[in-house]
């Protein structure tokens, strides 16, 4: 339940993962969940898992989620999100992780979301590791079957524990769709990584760059 992006590229405004994606949250999690509609523009839901990334516990406790929807009408959705409990094996040390989503269709063809996430864990030798960061998405419909598509982030790993070194992250992405059919569609990318320190990899396999950039082309087939 947490983040804007999903596991399936199709679903996704862009065909590379955020930061936040990457990052913040689990990209999955076992578990029940409990819906309900408090009226036709509110709801909440309950959420109850064994951890982060995990099918069987590795610890003594559960995690718990929860989601409340707000959507006053068919163009604005608040979504705020909330996941927490001990995700280390054999560690009572909670994690906690606040997220946020703001879709609004700005137009007939213009829609925009913001994310943002907030994290932190207690670790075992005392102090708090802190991770926060926002992203800003948007795309433009030209025609009903090519689309242009944009986004940018802020990323801040304040204490090395998600990325492995304490680091500020930004990203911009541009991406180009096609669509052939109801099925098939085709995605052009440009995306460019920054980072305040060296953390990406040079021709040689040295950690000397501070940013890269990717450029890839993806055929997307759905069934």
């Amino acid at each position: 339940h947490m983040g804007g992006e999903v596991i399936e590229t199709a679903s996704n405004i862009n065909y590379s993962r955020s930061l936040l994606f990457t990052l913040a949250i689990p990209y999955d999690h076992l578990g029940i969940c409990a819906t309900y509609p408090f009226s036709s523009q509110f709801s909440a839901t309950l959420y109850v898992y064994n951890g982060w990334n995990n099918v069987a516990e590795n610890n003594t406790d559960k995690t718990l989620g929860a989601e409340i929807t707000w959507s006053p009408s068919s163009k604005f959705t608040f979504i705020e999100n909330y996941i927490g409990g001990a995700e280390e094996p054999n560690s009572t040390q909670k994690r906690h992780v606040f997220d946020t989503i703001i879709n609004l269709q700005a137009t007939d063809a213009l829609f925009l979301t913001v994310n943002a996430d907030y994290g932190q864990e207690s670790l075992n030798g005392g102090g708090l590791a802190v991770w926060k960061g926002v992203a800003l998405t948007g795309k433009y419909s030209l025609s009903d079957k090519t689309t242009l598509a944009a986004r940018g982030e802020y990323y801040n790993d304040q204490s090395g524990f998600t990325s492995g070194t304490t680091q500020i992250l930004k990203e911009i992405t541009l991406t180009y769709e096609y669509k052939f059919t109801s099925s098939l569609l085709t995605r052009i990318e440009y995306r460019g990584d920054f980072s305040d320190q060296n953390t990406f990899e040079d021709s040689t396999g040295t950690f000397t760059k501070n940013n890269q950039s990717t450029i890839l082309l993806g055929a997307i087939y759905s069934f």
